[in-house]
């Protein structure tokens, strides 16, 4: 080769390495610019997750907090629902055992009631007071328990 041709092409190698060193600073420093904005996504992305998560944990807690109260508050239902339940069952029982009584009382009534009016043939009345008092306190209870 020609020495004048070797010159120029050591000097355009030289240009060409220098030119690629550039370029490769160049392409580092991008690098280096791209990795730090990727990396300050990243600790956005993070911050904004941990955000999150910390508010999931706290409406966890109120969930959490807010189910035990419910908890406390059908425990207090369900045993006033079973003190209602129990008074029901024992008004029940009082008004059967006042309607037996009820039924006891007419009949006893309406047997006095004959046996007045019976008497009242002998001595002249006309079935006396006791026999209409009787029904009229019967009748009267009778609408007490309507």
């Amino acid at each position: 080769g020609d020495p004048r041709f070797q010159g120029r092409r050591q000097i355009m190698q030289s240009n060409e390495t220098s030119q690629l060193h550039r370029e490769k600073e160049a392409l580092a420093a991008a690098l280096g610019a791209k990795s730090s904005e990727l990396d300050n996504v990243k600790l956005g992305y993070l911050a904004a997750v941990e955000k999150r998560e910390q508010r999931l944990q706290q409406l966890v807690q109120e969930a959490v907090s807010h189910n035990s109260e419910l908890e406390k508050e059908y425990d207090k239902l369900n045993a006033h629902a079973k003190q209602l339940t129990a008074t029901v069952q024992k008004v029940v029982e009082e008004r059967k055992a006042l309607e037996v009584q009820l039924a006891q009382r007419e009949k006893a009534a309406m047997a006095a009631s004959g046996t007045a009016r019976d008497s009242s043939r002998w001595e002249g009345g006309d079935g006396g007071e006791g026999g209409r008092q009787g029904n009229g306190v019967v009748a009267g209870a009778s609408n007490l328990l309507c």
